[in-house]
């Protein structure tokens, strides 16, 4: 059943595999914990405009033209997979981690954040396929800017929990290559499996 508990659970699961700006995170971390806290900061701005900017223009998208709403479907299905297989591809290739860097100022760091997520679309492009894989027509304007705002307040606990674990060994374990190849490993049967279920349904 496609629901907004789907896709927030959907949304989890990618949020749980670290990608480069988690990684980013904690090297950064290891060095600062106020550098850290900025990256972090920055990023989850960055992620609040891109979730905002795809809910509402998904909104838009499926109430002034109706007739597209079945071929984003079609495209997100050929989306999640591809990024499935590319999760699957990544847990057996060895991840390069960066080591700590050069301590620099909470606002060099926030603005870097800024930049690492302004320079990922893929966030957008994620966001408007789980939209599009799990939500039914009919979505408000006012329940899409709910939906934003708890996919970015999810971003910004995990960011900030990562910020926190800084260079202890909880930190290490989240970015430790086998972590890293078992989570995307994991991630990418979760996507495929449930890309594949609704292709099958849309017959």
């Amino acid at each position: 059943m496609h629901s907004v508990t789907t896709l927030l659970l959907l949304y989890a699961i990618d949020l749980f595999v670290p990608g480069p700006e988690t990684l980013l995170i904690v090297s950064m971390a290891g060095g600062s914990k106020a550098a850290g806290y900025g990256v972090a900061l920055g990023s989850s701005f960055m992620t609040l405009i891109y979730k905002v900017v795809a809910v509402m223009g998904f909104v838009v998208v499926i109430n002034v033209l109706p007739g597209v709403f079945v071929t984003l479907q079609y495209l997100s299905v050929v989306f999640f997979i591809a990024f499935a297989v590319l999760l699957l591809r990544r847990a057996f290739i060895n991840p390069e981690i960066q080591k700590k860097v050069k301590v620099v100022t909470f606002s060099k760091a926030f603005s870097l954040g800024l930049v690492c997520g302004l320079i990922n679309p893929f966030a957008l492009a994620a966001t408007m396929t789980l939209l599009a894989l799990t939500m039914e027509k009919g979505m408000n304007v006012m329940e899409a800017l709910v939906l934003a705002l708890t996919m970015a307040a999810m971003n910004l606990t995990w960011v900030l929990f990562v910020a926190w674990s800084g260079s202890t060994a909880l930190a290490r374990v989240i970015v430790h290559p086998v972590a890293l190849k078992v989570l995307s490993l994991l991630a990418s049967c979760a996507f495929l499996g449930y890309a594949i279920r609704f292709a099958l349904g849309m017959q």
